[in-house]
C-alpha cells in the first residue's frame, strides 16, 4: 500500500506544500513609494523592511530543489499507485521552484528599497571611487607638471654613447662592413 499523509500521497505532498508556500513576498510585502511620490508628498509611509518573507521564499526554493532531486532519482514505476505521475511531479516542482525564486528576488529588492528609503536621502549608496592606475593622480587632482623639452634640461652631445637603461638585452652589433664571414666546411 502506498504511503499517505492526511490522505495525500507522500510523494505529492511536498510538491503541494512547496507550491502553497511559494510567492510569500509577492503576497505579503509592501513597496516603498517612488522617489517622485516622496518628493511630491513627503511624510509617513508604510513598507516592508523585514526580510522574513524573502527568507521563507528562499527556504521554499531550496526545499523544492531537494525535492526535485528526489523526484528525478526515482523511476516511473515508483509512481504506479500514485495519483500524480513522475512527470507531473517534476512539472509541479519546477513551477514551485520558479515561483519561489522569483518571489524571493522580488522580496529582497522590495525590502532593500524600503530600508534605504527609511534611512533617508540619498536612497542609493554613492558609487565607489574610480579606479586609477598607479602613477596617475586620483580623480579631482590636476595632472603632474613635467618640464618642457629644451627648457632647463641639458641635451647630451651626439657623440656620447647613451647607456642602456632597458632591462632587456640588446642585440649584438652588426659586423663591420667588408669583413669576411667564415665559411662552412664543404664535404
Amino acid at each position: 500500500m502506498p504511503s499517505t499523509i492526511l490522505g495525500t500521497p507522500a510523494l505529492g505532498l511536498p510538491s503541494i506544500l512547496l507550491i502553497a508556500s511559494s510567492g510569500c513576498s509577492f503576497l505579503f510585502t509592501t513597496q516603498a513609494p517612488s522617489d517622485e511620490a516622496l518628493a511630491r508628498a513627503p511624510g509617513p509611509f508604510e513598507c516592508t523592511s523585514s526580510p522574513l518573507w524573502p527568507i521563507v521564499d528562499t527556504a521554499s526554493a531550496v526545499y523544492g530543489v531537494a525535492q526535485m532531486g528526489m523526484t528525478l532519482s526515482r523511476n516511473d514505476s515508483d509512481y504506479a499507485d500514485q495519483p500524480l505521475s513522475r512527470s507531473a511531479e517534476i512539472a509541479l516542482g519546477a513551477g514551485g521552484i520558479a515561483l519561489s525564486t522569483a518571489s524571493a528576488i522580488y522580496g529582497y529588492v522590495v525590502t532593500a528599497r524600503c530600508s534605504a528609503v527609511m534611512r533617508g536621502p540619498p536612497y542609493v549608496n554613492p558609487p565607489p571611487p574610480a579606479y586609477s592606475p598607479s602613477g596617475y593622480p586620483p580623480p579631482g587632482y590636476p595632472p603632474p607638471s613635467y618640464p618642457r623639452p629644451g627648457a632647463g634640461s641639458p641635451s647630451l652631445p651626439s657623440s656620447t654613447p647613451q647607456s642602456n637603461t632597458s632591462p632587456w638585452p640588446q642585440a649584438p652589433a652588426p659586423p663591420p662592413a667588408g669583413s669576411a664571414r667564415p665559411r662552412a666546411p664543404q664535404e
